[in-house]
């Protein structure tokens, strides 16, 4: 009787390394298989890395809050609280801050097809740098109704400087206004508008002595 027992055991125990010996060249398999897995995805991406396509991607900060937002059809800014439709579909980068508010951007317009570096308060859009398909480019910068220009386009550069939304200082000085896009744009619209408002929106482009000339004014 305990020969017999002795000799089930001796068979176990050679069942048991038989058995360790078949698990062992399993697991080795195994691994060598996720490692063979792992190097050929690594050697794919190295040499032909994959291109994420979305329409719109946001970074938030510690708190969950939207600082940054990437889109093909970004959505109208939000000026304290207030949403203000864009007059343009736009597409770019949008960067925002603590609260949450659009703080500027860098963007295309579809429409318009002009390219711009936007910069904003707290309380609206104080700083433009654009430029549009013709070759024409403009840097503006302004406080409520004060403001400076710096523009370059088909006329030649210039620099306007406004107060209180109106031109005060321009260089060089426009010798001949009649000749100038803007006063035959202003002389097209004076039948459909009063001639204050056409006159208004002259002196926020030229100095009141221009817009004297072009509107064959007093």
């Amino acid at each position: 009787m305990e020969q017999e027992v002795l000799s089930r055991l001796a068979a176990c125990e050679r069942a048991n390394r038989r058995l360790s010996r078949i698990v062992g060249v399993l697991l080795l398999a195994i691994a060598g298989g996720i490692l063979a897995s792992c190097i050929a995805t690594a050697r794919a991406e190295s040499s032909d890395p994959e291109v994420i396509t979305v329409s719109e991607l946001r970074v938030v900060d510690r708190r969950g809050v939207v600082r940054v937002r990437i889109g093909g059809d970004l959505p109208d800014a939000v000026v304290q609280g207030k949403r203000t439709p864009r007059r343009d579909r736009a597409a770019g980068v949008l960067v925002y801050d603590t609260t949450g508010q659009e703080r500027g951007g860098y963007v295309t317009l579809d429409r318009s097809g002009i390219v711009g570096l936007t910069l904003d308060s707290r309380k609206g859009q104080t700083g433009q740098f654009w430029a549009d398909t013709a070759g024409s480019t403009a840097l503006r910068l302004w406080n409520g109704g004060d403001a400076a220009e710096l523009r370059v386009g088909a006329e030649g550069g210039r620099i306007n400087v406004l107060r209180g939304g109106r031109v005060v200082l321009q260089l060089p000085e426009i010798t001949d206004p009649a000749s100038t896009s803007t006063c035959s744009d202003l002389r097209e619209l004076r039948a459909q508008h009063q001639a204050e408002v056409i006159m208004d929106a002259c002196l926020r482009t030229m100095p009141a002595s221009a817009c004297q000339k072009c509107l064959n004014r007093p």
